[in-house]
């Protein structure tokens, strides 16, 4: 008999035959199962007279009529029970006698020889004594005081504290090792007296599809020291976010050159607005001061 109208669980797609009140796979719920109906109660007789009073110590009445018994027919004859063979109790075997192992006669030892060196028992063997690793220590203290000396020395001689003359027992190589040549033309000074910065960042607007590069002034540290590309795209990023406020988180891409010369610095930045225009990019120029932080 068909309890639901599903040929497949719709929980998890189980072929159904259509008896089921619940899915034999994955147990999903598809019928609900009849309920079965309870038969009322038994009425109440209403006018029962109460029980008899109970008396304590009383025998109950006996029954003077007793009904006939009827016969039976063909009575079996009782069946006489199989007598139980008595059970055995199971027989302890008494342990065997343990064997006696022969014992072994000690060897006579023939009495030792009469003398003055005669002993009766033999000494007492004395353990080995532990060798003492003193001289170990000593020989690490010595050899830790020479390093020592020794570094302190080849300090005091490479800071000319210890004149070269004095040491001339040492060998050559040692020496030449330990006293670096010293430059008579003085230091060098191959940094330049002034730099120059030039900074440029190019995006796409993708509002107006229009393509768009700015580029710095010539941006003067004044302070060759103190100065460094990443001072110069920060001011870069600076004066972008006051010229341009709408759109300035769109350049990200910052592209600092340094130069030595400022005519360098302006020639290229020509050159960098022509490329760009030819390319038809809108030209955005931003005078940026280098500031020091």
């Amino acid at each position: 008999m068909k309890v639901h109208e599903h040929s497949f669980c719709p929980e998890c797609g189980q072929a159904l035959e259509g008896s089921e009140y619940l899915c034999p796979s994955c147990g999903f719920k598809l019928a609900e199962p009849p309920v079965e109906e309870t038969p009322p109660p038994p009425p109440v007789q209403e006018n029962v007279p109460p029980p008899p009073p109970v008396v304590d110590n009383v025998p109950p009445p006996i029954n003077e009529e007793v009904p006939p018994v009827p016969p039976v027919e063909n009575p079996e004859p009782p069946k006489m029970e199989e007598p139980v063979p008595p059970v055995e109790e199971p027989k302890v075997e008494e342990p065997a006698p343990p064997v006696e192992e022969p014992k072994q006669e000690e060897p006579i030892m023939p009495p030792p020889p009469q003398g003055i060196f005669n002993q009766t028992t033999p000494p007492m063997a004395m353990p080995p004594k532990k060798k003492s690793k003193l001289w170990l220590w000593i020989v690490l203290i010595v050899v830790g005081f020479l390093l020592i000396g020794s570094a302190v020395g080849a300090f005091l001689i490479y800071n000319g504290t210890i004149p070269k003359k004095s040491v001339d027992f040492l060998p050559k190589q040692v020496l030449e090792m330990l006293t670096p040549q010293k430059n008579n033309n003085g230091p060098v000074n191959n940094a330049p007296s002034q730099v120059y910065y030039l900074a440029y960042s190019f995006t796409l607007l993708e509002e107006t599809n229009e393509k768009v590069i700015i580029i710095s002034s010539v941006m003067d540290p004044g302070s060759v020291s103190q100065s460094n590309e990443f001072g110069a795209k920060s001011s870069f990023n600076d004066y972008a976010k006051i010229n341009y406020p709408d759109d300035y988180f769109l350049f990200k891409d910052v592209k600092v050159k340094k130069y030595t010369s400022r005519e360098d610095a302006v020639n290229d930045r020509e050159s960098i607005k022509k490329d760009y225009k030819s390319k038809g990019y809108t030209l955005r120029l931003m005078e940026v001061v280098y500031s020091i932080k």
